[in-house]
C-alpha cells in the first residue's frame, strides 16, 4: 500500500459475522472481525504525544477526526521495526471512539466459522491473554497446510491509555491527556 492509499471493506451484511480481516505482525498472522474495521490506510504523518507509552505512536487526522494510533508490534511486546511499504494502519471503531492500529501488512478477509475458533481456555486452562480471544486453525491448499490465526480483541489491545486518549480527542480536550 502506498502513502495515503485507502481500502474500504465492503461485505454483505448477512455474512460479516464470520468474516475476519487477517494481518501480519512480526511474522504472526492475527485476525479481527470485519465488523470492527472501518478502513485500512497507508502510513501517514503521525503527531507524537509526549509522555505516553512507546506503543502509543501518536495521533492522525482522518477526515476531520483525531484518531490515536497504536503500534501493534510494540503493544504485543515485540521489537520495534522500520515501517515498510506494506506497513499500514487499520482504522477501527469502538464505543470509546476510533483507533488506528499499525500492522506489518494486511493478509486478506477470510471466512472463519465459529467452529474453527478455539477459545484459549480450551487449549490450556491456565492460559489467559489480555488481548487474544481465541485461535483459529485453517487448512489451506491441496497440501492441507494448517494456518494458525490468533484472534485479537482490538478494544483490549487499545488499553486504558488508548481509550483515554481517544475519549479526550473526541471531546477536543487533548491538552488534558
Amino acid at each position: 500500500m502506498k502513502h495515503k492509499d485507502s481500502f474500504h471493506l465492503e461485505c454483505c451484511n448477512d455474512d460479516r459475522e464470520e468474516k475476519y480481516l487477517t494481518f501480519w505482525v512480526d511474522g504472526q498472522l492475527l485476525g479481527i472481525p470485519v465488523t470492527d474495521v472501518i478502513q485500512i490506510i497507508g502510513m501517514q504523518k503521525i503527531v507524537e504525544i509526549p509522555e505516553h507509552s512507546s506503543y502509543v505512536k501518536g495521533l492522525i487526522c482522518l477526515r476531520g477526526e483525531i484518531v490515536p494510533v497504536i503500534d501493534v508490534r510494540l503493544r504485543l511486546g515485540r521489537i520495534n521495526a522500520t515501517y515498510q511499504e506494506r506497513t499500514c494502519i487499520i482504522i477501527t471503531k469502538f464505543e470509546e471512539g476510533s483507533f488506528g492500529f499499525i500492522v506489518d501488512g494486511v493478509d486478506e478477509v477470510r471466512d472463519i466459522s465459529e467452529e474453527y475458533i478455539t477459545p484459549l481456555s480450551r487449549i490450556r486452562s491456565s492460559w489467559d491473554s489480555t488481548y487474544l480471544t481465541g485461535v483459529a486453525r485453517l487448512t489451506t491448499g491441496q497440501s492441507n497446510h494448517v494456518k494458525i490465526i490468533l484472534i485479537v480483541d482490538m478494544a483490549r489491545l487499545a488499553g486504558e491509555e488508548g481509550i483515554r486518549i481517544s475519549t479526550h480527542a473526541v471531546k477536543g480536550e487533548l491538552q488534558n491527556v
